[in-house]
C-alpha cells in the first residue's frame, strides 16, 4: 500500500513537470512569432521618398529674329551684245552714263544694208504684180493652180527679206532696255562687231535687292512679306520685306535664297555691299530656363527633368530658340511645366519624388 501511494506521488510529479516544460515552450514560441510578425511589419514599410525642388515654368511669346549675312544686289544687269555684224560708227555712251529705256549708246555702220532694203523693195512690188497677172490668169485658166501658188510663196520670200532688211537695220542702232546705269562698255568707234560679240554691262538703278541664304533648319518660318533689315558696313539700313524664297536649295551648302526688293530710293547705294540682315520671324511660346536645368539624354539630345501630377520624374525634350545670358529659350515644352530646379541629377525617369515648389527663376 505505501508502494502504491509513492507510485502515485512519482506519476504526478511527472505530470506537473510536463505541464510546466509545455507552457514554458508555448510562450517562447509565441513570443518567437510575435517578433517575427513584427519584423515582417518593418520590413514592408515603404521607403523615404526623395525630395527635389520644382518651379513653374510658364511659356510666353517670343518675337523671335534669325541673323545672316548677306548682301545688296541689283535688280537687274545684263550684257547688253551685238545681233548683228558691222564696224562701231559712232560710240554714244560712255561708262557711268545714266540712260533711259530705249536711248541710243552705239551706232553701227549700215554698209549696204539699205541698198539691199532698196532692192529688196523693188523685187516685192515685181513678185506683187506677178500675183495680180496670175490672178487675171487663173480665171481664164490659162495657168495652172501649181503655177499660181508659186507665184504666191515668191510673194511671201520677198515680204520676208524686206522684214528681214528692216530688222537688221534697226539692230544697227544699240539702245538701252531699261533705265539704268552703263556700268561697262568694252567696244570703242571702229571696232568690228559679229552676231552675238559682248558690247555693255547695263545696271538697273532704280530696284535692288536685299539678298542672304538661310539654313535649311530654319527656311519653314519664313514666309513672303515678312519683315527684313539690311544693315550696310557703313551703318546705313534698309527696310524691306520677305519677295521671294526660293524652293531649291543650293547642293553645296544646303541653304536656301530668300531676297527682298526695294524701290525708288532717292539714294541707291552701291551694289555688291555685305550687309548683316536680320528676319523676324513670327512670335511663337516659349520658356526662358536657367542654363543649369539643360542636360543630355545618353541618346545626346538636350532634355530637361519634369514632375508630372503624380509626381514622377520625366524626362522632357527640348530645342533651343535663343541662348543669352539671362537664360535659354527653348520649345518643345506643354505652356506650364513643373521643372526639377534641385536635386535632378539624384533621379531618374519613372522615379516617384516628392516635389517641394519654389519660384520660377524663368518666369
Amino acid at each position: 500500500m505505501f508502494k502504491s501511494k509513492k507510485s502515485t506521488l512519482i506519476i504526478a510529479s511527472i505530470l506537473a513537470v510536463g505541464a510546466l516544460v509545455w507552457l514554458a515552450t508555448g510562450n517562447i514560441a509565441g513570443s518567437q512569432s510575435s517578433v517575427s510578425a513584427k519584423a515582417d511589419k518593418t520590413n514592408t514599410k515603404k521607403p523615404d521618398l526623395f525630395k527635389v525642388q520644382v518651379a513653374e515654368f510658364i511659356a510666353a511669346p517670343l518675337v523671335n529674329s534669325i541673323h545672316l549675312q548677306g548682301q545688296i544686289e541689283a535688280y537687274r544687269r545684263i550684257q547688253i551684245k551685238s545681233e548683228t555684224s558691222g564696224l562701231v560708227e559712232e560710240k554714244l555712251a560712255k561708262k557711268g552714263d545714266v540712260l533711259k529705256k530705249g536711248e541710243q549708246l552705239l551706232q553701227i555702220e549700215l554698209n549696204h544694208k539699205l541698198l539691199d532694203l532698196d532692192y529688196a523693195k523693188a523685187q516685192l512690188l515685181a513678185r506683187e504684180a506677178d500675183l495680180e497677172a496670175s490672178q487675171r490668169l487663173m480665171k481664164s485658166k490659162m495657168v495652172s493652180s501649181n503655177q499660181h501658188k508659186q507665184t504666191q510663196a515668191e510673194l511671201a520670200q520677198a515680204k520676208a527679206r524686206v522684214k528681214q532688211l528692216d530688222i537688221d537695220i534697226q539692230q544697227t542702232k544699240i539702245t538701252a532696255a531699261f533705265d539704268g546705269v552703263l556700268n561697262d562698255i568694252q567696244v570703242d568707234k571702229g571696232d568690228y562687231l559679229s552676231a552675238g560679240d559682248p558690247i555693255a554691262t547695263l545696271v538697273d538703278n532704280t530696284s535692288l535687292i536685299i539678298t542672304a541664304n538661310v539654313p535649311q533648319a530654319l527656311v519653314h518660318k519664313l514666309h513672303l512679306g515678312l519683315p527684313i533689315k539690311a544693315e550696310l558696313i557703313g551703318g546705313r539700313v534698309l527696310n524691306g520685306e520677305l519677295s521671294f524664297i526660293s524652293n531649291d536649295a543650293d547642293p553645296q551648302t544646303r541653304t536656301f535664297r530668300v531676297e527682298s526688293r526695294i524701290n525708288n530710293l532717292k539714294d541707291m547705294p552701291a551694289f555688291g555691299q555685305s550687309a548683316s540682315i536680320t528676319l523676324d520671324v513670327d512670335p511663337e511660346l516659349a520658356h526662358q530656363l536657367p542654363n543649369s536645368l539643360l542636360d543630355l539624354s545618353t541618346e545626346g539630345t538636350l532634355q530637361v527633368k519634369a514632375v508630372d501630377d503624380n509626381d514622377t520624374v520625366i524626362n522632357m525634350p527640348v530645342e533651343i530658340i535663343r541662348s543669352q545670358n539671362s537664360g535659354t529659350f527653348v520649345n518643345g515644352l506643354p505652356e506650364s511645366v513643373r521643372l526639377i530646379t534641385v536635386g535632378q541629377g539624384f533621379v531618374k525617369a519613372g522615379q516617384v519624388v516628392i516635389p517641394e515648389l519654389e519660384a520660377a527663376s524663368g518666369e
